[in-house]
């Protein structure tokens, strides 16, 4: 069957004009019968300075508890996939419940995007809210989540026109901003080697689909850490160069099967 091998770094940067990164994110990956998995996840907190920073803090916090405490059970009971997607959509009811709580109490507002991807057993694992990104990459760019915004609600229903008046940042649901929020959830399998970009608004705003692909390219021809994460950084300095001025993060995963093994 070939071994599954993963490859991950990932890059994060206050950007030029904020005083906080109130981006977190989430990298665990763990082996079994010489087959790598893993969880990843990018969060980009809201509510200013150290309120968003502790509302993706906490998103990720979670995770890495879910991790410690169900990832052992799940790849040795061979879980079915939807019992995986319910048991992470409940890590962010959760968080969401907390920072609820946590807003009410100190009369404050905050909230989290949660972009999580599982890769295991041949295949992946989407969960998100907010308007983060998860994309692969191969010989396409091709997103796998949908903004939870304003500006994309409009696009859906039509209204084009209005949305130009419409600022794109505008989200209708993240984690922390009500009792009623609606994950969407996405199950494939990996056939093939690909390449998986997690990253917030502050990272692909300002990207096109054919930087992404140059970038795509680039991390192909290498297996080293240090230079791909490198090449991470020349791309958050090539958007910083543009004009961003919100925090920028991306994670860059390597997904392929060495049929050698």
């Amino acid at each position: 069957m070939g071994q599954e091998i993963i490859e991950v770094v990932v890059k994060s940067d206050k950007g030029r004009v904020k005083k906080v990164n109130e981006d977190n994110f989430l990298i665990k990956v763990g082996k079994i019968n010489n087959n790598e998995f893993g969880l990843f996840a990018i969060c980009d907190g809201l509510g200013g300075l150290s309120n968003g920073d502790l509302a993706s803090k906490e998103m990720v916090l979670e995770l890495e508890k879910w991790w410690n405490n169900r990832i052992a059970n799940i790849v040795s009971n061979n879980i079915v996939d939807r019992d995986i997607l319910v048991e992470l959509s409940c890590v962010i009811r959760y968080v969401n419940r907390k920072l609820i709580k946590y807003a009410s109490d100190n009369n404050i507002r905050l909230g989290t995007t949660a972009s999580i991807l599982l890769i295991y057993n041949r295949k992946f694992y989407v969960c998100h809210i907010g308007d983060s990104r998860i994309y692969t990459i191969s010989s396409s760019v091709n997103k796998l989540t949908k903004d939870h915004t304003y500006y994309n609600k409009l696009i859906q229903n039509g209204e084009i026109e209005e949305s130009k008046k419409v600022k794109k940042s505008i989200l209708t649901q993240c984690v922390g901003s009500g009792p009623s929020i609606s994950p969407d959830f996405l199950v494939g399998r990996l056939n093939k080697d690909v390449l998986f970009i997690l990253c917030c608004d502050g990272f692909y705003n300002k990207m096109s689909d054919r930087e992404f692909m140059d970038m795509k390219n680039e991390l192909e021809e290498t297996s080293d850490y240090g230079y791909m994460g490198e090449i991470c950084t020349k791309y958050i300095e090539l958007i910083k160069g543009k004009g961003e001025r919100d925090n920028i993060t991306v994670m860059a995963i390597k997904y392929r099967v060495n049929e050698g093994e």
